[in-house]
């Protein structure tokens, strides 16, 4: 029971499936259900056919049973929250899930359409494709409202990936309405460029591709906008279609699943880098020096844990000495991802190793000619490596960029917000550097990753934007 897209935009209350199906050899009704509303969750209720006196046992609320199976559907990793017995075996048993499946993860498909919950990254940037007032239906790819946003960039060779949120929802979204939970804003597609109905000689380009690896494709998609949007965020329902060579029947329906990953509800969304300038398809080009990134062992760690201190650091209203040290502990594993993890040369790389050594710290000293004495640099060693973080971006003293200046005073509020110090800094130069820090933290991302369009000026005291300050070519070439 494949719910409609007209359902997924609009509905709070999704069902999913409703049919015969079976667990651990019983046979049942099963009802699931996607609520998307104030909280997310993916519920299932099974009741037995007759009386099953084979199904003798206590669920365990810490595991999963099972996986449930229907037709051309299962329900993976159920977790058990409640039961109904009658003095004797299990009658009805119910639960959540993070993940349904219709026909399989292995099954293939040529194109996927994703539906991302509370994406205001494309409310907040006005350098998008305008949507006109069209229909947009389960079987055609057109633009589905007026007042829409629509971006559209090539991935690699084959495949390209559109995102569209439609008037309604942008309005939704938007900060000065006030809404909150959780809502299905926006239709992306993974799809194949080359491909052109009218054409058959396009036919033989198509590349399919299973389930399991377009999702996870879209992963990497998601972990760079939630860097965009300030928040978690994933495709909670992605449906997978094959298209055939038959007149009448271009496209199928191959397979879908429906997720709960974990997201946040659109008050817990934090400031973004985002700006009405900002060029999402410039940065969603980004995605190849992402995925490039993130194959080597340490990075796929450093990025996932950078995300999840900046976007502690980046939430409203955050205590400022929780954002103070969230933004310290991310500028610290940024600054060993770059200067020590990116470096090529041994040398080289053996000397930024002696900044972040936890023994004597007299040879690193020494290394960096760090100190009080004529001719030496009087900074700490954190400060050191933080300067070299904004001196290996281009934030230097010859570009006319005062950054380093600034190190000391943040590092004053970050070690008062350890230590639990009052300190002497006002609640206003405070945030200041706080959003300092979340500006470094931006710049030092989004030029490792080669975004070279403009992005917010957390330091201005009005909505003002920036093109980009650090410098592209000391990136290596090889990202």
């Amino acid at each position: 029971m494949l719910p409609k897209q007209s359902d997924l935009l609009e509905k709070k209350n999704i069902i999913l499936y409703n049919n015969i199906a079976e667990i651990e050899g019983v046979q049942g009704r099963l009802l699931v259900e996607f609520q998307i509303s104030s909280e997310i969750q993916i519920k299932w209720d099974f009741e037995t056919l007759g009386n099953p006196e084979k199904w003798i046992f206590t669920p365990d609320f810490g595991k999963p049973l099972s996986t449930i199976r229907g037709y051309e559907f299962e329900v993976n990793s159920p977790y058990v929250n409640n039961w109904t017995t009658e003095w004797g075996p299990l009658n009805a048993i119910r639960g959540v899930t993070p993940q349904v499946v219709y026909g399989g993860l292995e099954t293939e498909a040529h194109e996927f359409i994703f539906y991302l919950p509370n994406a205001q990254f494309q409310q907040k940037s006005l350098k998008q494709t305008r949507l006109r007032n069209e229909v947009h239906d389960d079987t055609r790819r057109v633009s589905w409202s007026s007042g829409g946003r629509k971006v559209e960039v090539k991935l690699d060779e084959f495949w390209s990936l559109s995102l569209e949120t439609s008037g309604e929802n942008l309005e939704w979204l938007d900060p000065k309405n006030r809404n909150t939970g959780y809502k299905l804003t926006t239709i992306g597609y993974l799809y194949q460029h080359k491909f052109d109905a009218t054409k058959e000689e396009t036919f033989a380009m198509l590349q399919a591709m299973k389930l399991q690896d377009a999702l996870t494709r879209l992963q990497n998609v998601s972990a760079l906008l939630q860097f965009a949007n300030s928040s978690k965020i994933r495709p909670l329902f992605v449906r997978g279609e094959f298209i055939s060579q038959h007149p009448l029947i271009r496209k199928e329906i191959a397979c879908a699943t429906a997720l709960n990953y974990p997201t946040s509800s659109l008050e817990q969304l934090g400031s973004s880098w985002i700006h009405l300038d900002t060029d999402l398809a410039s940065f969603l080009g980004c995605l190849k020096g992402l995925e490039k990134m993130i194959q080597q062992p340490f990075w796929k760690v450093a990025y996932a844990e950078l995300m999840t201190t900046y976007l502690q650091a980046a939430k409203h209203s955050q205590p400022q000495n929780i954002a103070a040290m969230m933004v310290g502990a991310a500028l610290e594993r940024l600054s060993y991802a770059i200067l020590v993890e990116d470096e090529i040369d041994p040398k080289e790389k053996q000397k930024y190793e002696l900044l972040f050594s936890n023994g004597d710290k007299k040879q690193a000293r020494a290394a960096w000619n760090l100190g009080n004495k004529h001719g030496q640099l009087d900074v700490s060693i954190t400060n050191m490596r933080a300067r070299l973080l904004l001196e290996r971006i281009g934030l230097t003293k010859n570009r006319d960029y005062d950054d380093i200046d600034e190190i000391k005073l943040f590092e004053t509020i970050r070690n008062d917000a350890t230590h639990a110090i009052a300190g002497t800094t006002t609640s206003e130069e405070r945030s200041k550097l706080i959003k300092l820090g979340l500006l470094w933290i931006e710049e030092v991302l989004l030029w490792r990753l080669g975004y070279d369009g403009k992005y917010s000026d957390r330091r201005a005291s009005w909505v003002k934007d920036l093109l980009p300050r650090y410098d592209l070519s000391l990136r290596n070439p090889n990202w």
